[in-house]
């Protein structure tokens, strides 16, 4: 992806966008204080959930061009704004603690140097709403710092992953955010278009858990050797991607208890944060916490039929939450299709779709006992020949995403990924073993919890629940109950959910 500029073809969509954060629900004190005095975790609903990973996957854009400019000299006060992205040729003098960046801070930054921005572009710019957002949040939780850039590493992104750290007081959360491709000076589309598959081992702790696993699983090329093989880095990189990643949160998550951990990106950071969140949540570090939540936004796929089925079984075992947000007519979800060794790769998570008009979406689970018939029409649905209609740049952006979040915020709203995972029209079998860690969605994780699974997991009859342990489906209610008050139907087209709103006026 190039970097975001002015474009005429965005103008309604930025005039909606602005609209939305206007007009954007102002639940979030008296909803989380309400869930914090009860003990138990305030899960967002779907719209909160996907709309603020794709804002804080979108910020991670205008972060790399205010920060490769600063470093260019070419910003007023460009010294500060690399001490406050904590760039260590530039932190503060005699002994000072660097603070993190705030989202104010940015909106500082791009309203100073508005007019530069501007020339460079060739026009006015959206990011503004972007971090706008981010304060709104803040400061109606009475404190303008809650949500904070902890950590923005994007050193040597001519060869690495560019990668960020958000923390948000208010959701009681740290948030891992992979930027997208960066086609200027960067090995992004290098990565991108590696898709041989390469096999990385199972993690010990699933196979532990399942022994029919396949002892490997097949994954993108390219995605692996950016987080897991720095063979091509040189000896000044010491550690792997995906370990500096983890040297990163680790301190953050132990000076935070009781928070929980989100991975997210756009396009190449969504397949990067989805490979980040399968390797946390498998691993038996007891500073994690469980279940992580994967948000991915435009994501290509990430690896075969092995990937697939070891990451169903961190979905069983409720180690991992995994919403996989898409457009109609966004292009890039759909490919790489086949590898260049012959492998078919494969989508895993829960998969909101978002319709092109008319603010209704589909909501789609890879179940390991589709039929033939489901297969097919999903194939047809999703085929390459759907992009020829649109314009794939725009309907890849995260400013379209965001748009189209709007159009259907009202019955968003009404729905929660913990929901969608107990219900079994949506997800199939794959509560047949699930744990109850969540105490239907919301009682807190505990890492004890997670072992005691573990222990148990291997003595399960499928249908059954395990000795010594209150193991039950977990997660709310079935979305395709036809109740009274119920807005969504049946596609005709597929055995998939669509809801329908009403269709957002753009004039």
């Amino acid at each position: 992806m190039a970097p975001p500029g002015s474009n005429k073809s965005m103008v309604q969509v930025t005039q909606r966008i602005s609209a939305f954060v206007t007009s954007a629900p102002r639940k979030l004190s008296t909803y989380v204080e309400k869930r914090r005095s009860s003990g138990l975790y305030a899960w967002p609903n779907l719209l909160e959930e996907a709309k603020e990973m794709t804002l804080a996957s979108k910020s991670q854009y205008p972060i790399t061009f205010l920060r490769r400019e600063a470093k260019a000299g070419n910003l007023k006060r460009s010294d500060e704004i690399l001490a406050l992205f904590g760039e260590e040729e530039s932190l503060a003098k005699d002994g000072e603690k660097r603070r993190s960046a705030h989202a104010a801070d940015i909106i500082q930054i791009v309203e100073e140097n508005r007019e530069y921005i501007t020339k460079k572009f060739g026009g006015d710019i959206n990011w503004l709403y972007v971090f706008t957002q981010m304060d709104e949040r803040a400061t109606e939780g009475g404190d303008p710092g809650s949500i904070a850039f902890k950590k923005i590493d994007h050193e040597f992104e001519e060869k690495r992953a560019a990668y960020g750290i958000n923390i948000d007081r208010n959701r009681q959360r740290a948030t891992v955010v992979f930027r997208g491709t960066w086609a200027d000076g960067t090995d992004d589309w290098n990565r991108n278009l590696q898709f041989a598959t390469r096999p990385m081992e199972t993690p010990s702790q699933l196979q532990d858990a399942n022994e029919e696993l396949p002892k490997e699983v097949n994954i993108h090329q390219g995605f692996y050797e950016y987080l897991f093989d720095n063979s091509e880095r040189g000896e000044q990189f010491a550690e792997q991607r995906y370990e500096e990643v983890l040297n990163d949160v680790l301190p953050i998550l132990k000076e935070n208890p009781g928070y929980k951990l989100y991975i997210t990106g756009h396009s190449l950071g969504g397949a990067l944060g989805t490979l980040t969140a399968f390797k946390m949540a498998a691993s038996n570090i007891e500073e994690i916490p469980k279940p992580i939540t994967c948000i991915s936004v435009g994501s290509p796929l990430v690896g075969d039929e092995t990937f697939r089925e070891a990451f169903h079984e961190l979905e069983k075992t409720g180690w991992i939450r995994k919403l996989r947000i898409t457009n109609d007519n966004d292009p890039v979800p759909l490919g790489p299709p086949v590898s260049l060794d012959g492998k078919v790769y494969r989508h895993v998570g829960i998969n909101l779709r978002l319709a092109d008009s008319g603010g209704s979406f589909d909501i789609d689970y890879p179940k390991a006992d589709e039929t033939f018939v489901e297969k097919f029409s999903k194939a047809a649905r999703f085929s390459f020949l759907n992009i020829f209609s649109a314009d794939p740049m725009r309907m890849h952006s995260c400013d379209e995403y965001i748009s189209r979040m709007q159009s259907m915020a009202e019955s968003l709203e009404g729905k929660d990924l913990n929901s969608l995972y107990q219900d079994t029209k949506l997800v199939g079998n794959l509560n047949e073993t699930r744990n109850n860690i969540m105490g239907n969605g919301n009682a807190p994780y505990t890492a004890a919890g997670a072992r005691s699974w573990q222990g148990t997991h291997r003595r399960v009859q499928l249908g059954n629940q395990p000795v010594g342990g209150s193991l039950q489906p977990a997660f709310g209610t079935s979305m395709y109950a036809k109740k009274p008050g119920y807005h969504g139907e049946k596609n005709p087209r597929s055995t998939v959910l669509t809801s329908h709103v009403e269709s957002h006026n753009e004039e």
